[in-house]
């Protein structure tokens, strides 16, 4: 069953960047709650009870107030604590908000990846090429989760008249980020396309260059992977930090013979 928030459903709204994708630069971050405002009821008939969005909803009633149907994630990380939910989450004997959206943010790590690996061979690819995913995750009453959808153009409002002004000023930071993300990858991504062409000519202005783009596969026992927390010196200028919540996901450029996308399993066999 869902875990409920004062007897309703939710999910949770993450974000997948693919700053580019030739070579990949993947990142994730979490977003925000979205509650449904009807009681959670399995036979309910009323759709608002079983789905959350706050789009449609505010679209459909002038007068729904959205701060009722939206938290913050710290706001949900609080809740969680004070009614005791971390304690169904394994290993968590100590309830903090840190811990708490660690734990969170390492289960949409594996989900995420997930869902990117299975659609990477459909993207197209080519220097300058991005995407922005909206991801809507639900959590179980075991604290597990559930990818519900993928949204390919997801909403990101910074009106204070759509949106509470905590989300107005968040969205508004994030596209900055995205913006800093997106322009460091296309960067970077020229540098390692002309050191890979300088590299099939012998040339040796780039013999001590990027090496070619490495691309490596995940063992068939893993259900999901994650990249290795040590960055190549080709990345160090790209802006990702614990303050700003996005996190690495997949990248599968490398520098000379060491692989940026060496993986560690999240999952197990």
């Amino acid at each position: 069953p869902p875990l409920l928030i004062g007897g309703s459903k939710f999910d949770i709204r993450a974000y997948i960047l693919i700053a580019n994708t030739f070579p990949f630069f993947v990142f994730s971050r979490i977003g925000h709650i979205r509650r449904c405002l009807v009681p959670y009821d399995i036979e309910s008939e009323h759709k608002k009870a079983h789905v959350c969005n706050d789009y449609s909803d505010r679209l459909e009633d002038e007068d729904f107030d959205i701060t009722d149907h939206l938290w913050s994630f710290d706001e949900f990380t609080k809740y969680i604590e004070a009614a005791g939910i971390h304690e169904r989450i394994p290993g968590l004997h100590r309830a903090s908000s840190s811990s708490i959206r660690g734990y969170v943010e390492d289960e949409l790590q594996r989900l995420f990846l997930t869902v990117f690996l299975s659609a990477k061979d459909k993207i197209r690819r080519a220097n300058g090429y991005w995407s922005l995913l909206g991801v809507d995750v639900a959590v179980m009453d075991d604290m597990t989760m559930r990818v519900l959808e993928v949204n390919t153009n997801p909403s990101v409002h910074y009106d204070t008249k759509m949106w509470p002004r905590f989300m107005a000023q968040e969205n508004l930071i994030m596209m900055g980020e995205i913006l800093e993300l997106v322009l460091t990858a296309h960067k970077a991504s020229a540098e390692i396309i002309k050191a890979r062409a300088a590299a099939r000519e012998g040339n040796d202005a780039g013999s001590d260059a990027v090496s070619p783009l490495h691309y490596a596969s995940p063992s068939p026992s893993s259900k999901a992977v994650i990249v290795t927390a040590e960055r190549p010196s080709v990345f160090s200028e790209f802006p990702v930090s614990s303050d700003a919540g996005w996190k690495w996901l997949y990248t599968d450029a490398g520098e000379n013979t060491t692989e940026y996308s060496s993986v560690i399993s999240l999952c197990g066999s």
